[in-house]
């Protein structure tokens, strides 16, 4: 169905405002050429063009005006936010154009090799493309490759709908200009647009960025509320659910569809009645096969929950705060959207799913996951850090600066100012059950991060499996990788206590929050909820060990020596009483250069190999052997370590250094130790995004094809592989008729190189 856009309520409420009214006429006359190319792109897409852009504006008129009168508007909107909430209509999918050109570059980012690496999303549908294509059925080649380059054009399509609607806000930075100047030349009024564009792909808790969306902003000096703007189109885009959309000359044209979009084209045809307005939203619809019950059932579950969920994020502002949405509803006695199957469908619907016991679950995360009982430090101390670099970059830009990709390269006098303070004491409390004084082990961690306030302890704090960390706000205002990933490492305390004290104070808060002090007693029971009494920012947990739990003195100093490797901040550990300042390793220090006692005139040395790239910081270290007439060997580690102590036992020995992987400055758990062989020590700190931690820390995971099998990042073994081959390229010994023998005790020595040293 064709909508006559001048006749829409939104739009004529608009021509009032005769400027912006104007300039809407000529960003619909420039977006919609664009806009048609979307189909190159997306053949297996439903419509993304001009009529869909106009189907919104017609939904958003239906819920926001009575009668479609747009004299009878059920809010406010100034002029400024009637033009803003069009012109994203426009502009939201522009993002989905993509040239060929793009295309073959899409096909080179690191992004997309890690989309379809072997922990993307995509890997699975891109080795079969590529399997499919070196296979032999069909036999014809040039079949083969149209239907695996078709297949590959599909894949790109998915890759670039996934963040087309951040491509959207770079469509209008670039190309202001070529739409008609749709922002006046007003920056404020361009980043309004481009922001409620990119809302309508965020999460729905992306909204509550008070910064990006608040609920009162002044643009063109008139008052826009951005997050009731983006909370409009996204609304609006999910309502467009008219069989139209899926159009049947864009189905021919792209066939074959792949098999999994096309209960997407098909879902809009069992739509049998709709109908939208400023009280009820209302939806039936008979479906033929499950997966057009379950793509529509879940796509109006997405429109109730979008529309429960307005009241939180309204909350808090005066503008348009009394705004009450259209009831929707899928349960009770009266829904008013009703999915069914069909009379001729052979399937039943149930609204069967698993459910979770809250007690197993949380028994199995606290107990069985981490196993460790000492875990929950390592834990707390994990989620201190990311507070700290937090708080640290927000002073960075305060200040003026740029922050880098990782915190390490602040330098260290700036990171001098953020202290880990971590104790151990014991302390007489009364127990209620006994009637008696028990000594008890209070265990204490305190930050000067960026602290918490109600927001992130409702949202993020208190939701299991949902961590601040992995969002999109976060994403967007830090440039560093975090250290927390699974939102359920702050569980893994109640595995040693039932009384947990958080004290926490967040001065940046936009709401000005006064301190908050919890009590905590375990996962499922009530929370406890003061006034804190914190000056400064940061968070500060008391933690009473169970009795069965006690730390001996020095055993807590010796754990975060073991963990605290490459910890970025000063940590200040107060162990019974004994103060210790943890720093971050110095690896020159690693390395030595001693005289070997059974040859006078020759040295061993250890040698440094630094990385510094893919996120990943740190050295390789190996043991070379100079005779004294400068002939170097890389193959005497086995018995400088087993034999050389024993047969001069009167030297000071020099023991090679332990090596490590720590994930952000803390080591990996002894059972991943991966090595290249003994002849090599790794000091290793990973920082970057190719590789993630299991939930206990046990393991390390690649999220980028760059790795083998061991998991050892892919850089790591070419700059080992660089340091063998210059010092076998340098060496004399290769040169003489007895090289072939010293190879093959290098090959020996280093098996992770293997093969790839026997041609050299």
């Amino acid at each position: 169905m064709s909508v006559n856009f001048e006749t829409v309520p939104l739009m004529q409420y608009l021509k009032n405002h005769e400027i912006y009214y104007g300039k809407v006429l000529e960003l619909r006359e420039e977006i919609q050429g664009w806009l048609n190319y979307i189909p190159e792109t997306f053949p297996h897409y439903t419509r993304h063009t001009i009529e869909h852009s106009e189907s919104i504006i017609l939904q958003i008129s239906k819920f926001l005006f009575h009668d479609d009168d747009a004299e009878k508007s059920v809010i406010n909107l100034s002029g400024v936010e009637a033009y803003i909430l069009i012109a994203a209509a426009y502009l939201h999918d522009a993002g989905m154009v993509t040239s060929n050109k793009e295309k073959e570059t899409i096909l080179t980012e690191a992004e997309w090799k890690r989309w379809t690496g072997p922990d993307g999303e995509a890997h699975k549908r891109w080795n079969e493309i590529k399997d499919f294509r070196e296979g032999n059925k069909p036999e014809d080649n040039s079949v083969r490759n149209f239907i695996s380059d078709l297949q590959t054009r599909f894949l790109i399509a998915e890759y670039v709908r996934r963040v087309h609607h951040e491509r959207a806000a770079d469509v209008i930075s670039q190309h202001q200009s070529s739409l008609g100047r749709i922002a006046f030349d007003d920056g404020d009024l361009q980043t309004a647009i481009s922001e409620v564009c990119v809302a309508h792909g965020l999460s729905r808790t992306a909204l509550d960025d008070k910064v990006r969306f608040p609920l009162r902003r002044q643009i063109r000096d008139e008052d826009v509320n951005l997050r009731l703007l983006a909370i409009i189109l996204r609304l609006g885009d999910l309502l467009d659910l008219q069989n139209s959309r899926a159009c049947p000359l864009l189905l021919n044209a792209a066939c074959p569809i792949p098999a999994e979009s096309f209960a997407h084209w098909t879902q809009y045809e069992r739509i049998k009645h709709r109908a939208v307005s400023p009280d009820n939203i209302e939806i039936r619809a008979e479906c033929e096969t499950p997966e057009e019950h379950r793509l529509l059932r879940d796509w109006c579950q997405w429109i109730v929950d979008e529309i429960s969920n307005v009241p939180n994020l309204l909350a808090g502002g005066n503008r348009h705060s009394n705004w009450t949405p259209p009831i929707a509803s899928m349960t009770g006695d009266n829904p008013t959207i009703v999915i069914d199957p069909s009379p001729k469908a052979t399937y039943r619907a149930r609204d069967w799913r698993f459910e979770l016991d809250e007690t197993s679950v949380f028994n199995l995360l606290i107990s069985e996951v981490y196993g460790d009982k000492w875990v929950f430090i390592r834990e707390l101390i994990q989620n201190a850090l990311d507070a700290m670099r937090c708080q640290m970059y927000e002073d960075l830009v305060a200040e003026g600066g740029l922050p880098p990709l990782s915190p390490t390269k602040v330098s260290e006098k700036i990171r001098d100012r953020y202290r880990l303070k971590i104790a151990i004491f014991e302390d007489d409390l009364f127990n209620d059950n006994t009637n008696e004084v028990e000594k008890r082990q209070i265990f204490t961690i305190e930050d000067s991060g960026i602290g918490m306030d109600d927001e992130i302890i409702s949202s993020h704090f208190l939701q299991v499996g949902r961590s601040y960390y992995t969002t999109d706000i976060f994403r967007n205002r830090y440039a560093f990788t975090p250290t927390s990933q699974f939102g359920v490492g702050f569980l893994s305390v109640f595995g040693a206590s039932e009384h947990v004290i958080v004290e926490t104070y967040k001065p940046s808060s936009l709401d000005k929050e006064t301190p908050i002090r919890l009590i905590l007693k375990g996962p499922r029971n009530y929370i406890i909820v003061e006034e804190g009494r914190r000056k400064t920012a940061g968070t500060k947990i008391n933690v009473r060990l169970n009795t069965d739990l006690r730390l001996k003195e020095g055993q807590l100093t010796n754990i975060l020596r073991d963990w605290c490797k490459n910890v970025e901040f000063p940590v200040e550990v107060n162990d019974f009483g004994d103060l210790t300042n943890i720093r971050v390793e110095n690896l020159d220090d690693s390395s030595f250069k001693i005289p070997d006692a059974s040859n006078p005139g020759s040295n061993f040395e250890l040698l440094k190999f630094s990385i510094d790239e893919g996120g990943i910081e740190g050295a390789l270290f190996i043991l070379a052997h100079r005779n004294k007439k400068g002939v170097e060997t890389w193959n005497h580690v086995r018995w400088y370590t087993n034999e050389y102590p024993k047969k001069h036992p009167e030297i000071n020995y020099q023991p090679l250094p332990k090596g490590f992987i720590s994930y952000h400055g803390i080591a990996s758990s002894p059972e991943f130790s991966p090595r290249f062989g003994e002849n090599v020590r790794m000091k290793l700190d990973i920082r970057g995004r190719d590789f993630r931690p299991s939930v206990s820390r046990h393991h390390l995971r690649a999220v980028s094809p760059y790795h083998n099998n061991d998991f050892l990042p892919q850089i790591v073994i070419q700059k080992l592989m660089d340091a063998v081959k210059s010092h076998l390229n340098s060496s004399s010994l290769l040169k003489d008729k007895y090289g072939w023998e010293y190879l093959q005790k290098i090959i020996d020595s280093f098996p992770t190189l293997g093969s790839e040293l026997i041609n050299l």
